[in-house]
């Protein structure tokens, strides 16, 4: 079984692999949840997410996990890319590109989107609910949280076209059983 993760993915043990620049850990759960798949061997893992570490796309397996990490900015320095709001000028043109060929080439058997409030990769979902089985992770709402600059608003609105278009367009609703040590059990109802 082919199972894609669309994610955060910095954490202390990829680190190790980037020792230039350092990155937080900001999402530990996800880190303790890849551990439980590292002793089913009938499962593959691939974990995509923005290269935190360095501003290009790269694939590597580590530990029997496939990981691809895409560009965060293109075509202009960090500053400039960000000043200029360039990924809200082109409805995250990119990020979605990006995503929709990576997940095309893996061909996954379940997608899982840890998610919608980080437009970085939460974007990428929208071309392909009508393709593929989608599972989401809601880690919380945008639209509960205060802000009412650009950028929180921006964030907002991603987040509204994204959880009704996965509501309508799911194939099927899942849950899974999950712990460090196991994966019990995946149902379809």
């Amino acid at each position: 079984m082919k199972v894609a993760w669309i994610c955060y993915s910095a954490d202390n043990e990829i680190q190790k692999l980037f020792s230039k620049k350092k990155i937080p850990e900001q999402a530990p759960w996800i880190s303790s949840l890849k551990k439980g798949f590292f002793k089913y061997k009938n499962i593959e893992l691939h974990i995509i997410s923005p290269n935190y570490y360095l501003n290009r796309n790269i694939n590597f397996r580590h530990k029997g996990i496939t990981y691809h990490y895409y560009k965060r900015y293109i075509f202009l320095p960090k500053k400039v890319y960000s000043f200029l709001r360039m990924n809200y000028i082109t409805n995250f043109w990119q990020y979605k590109h990006y995503i929709f060929k990576i997940i095309n080439n893996i061909k996954p058997d379940i997608i899982h989107l840890f998610g919608t409030e980080n437009s970085e990769y939460s974007i990428g979902i929208l071309p392909l609910v009508s393709k593929y089985h989608i599972f989401v992770t809601i880690q919380g709402f945008r639209n509960k949280i205060p802000g009412n600059n650009y950028i929180d608003k921006q964030r907002k609105i991603i987040e509204n076209k994204i959880l009704p278009i996965i509501a309508n367009k799911l194939k099927f609703v899942s849950f899974a059983i999950l712990d460090t040590n196991s994966i019990t059990k995946i149902c379809t109802i």
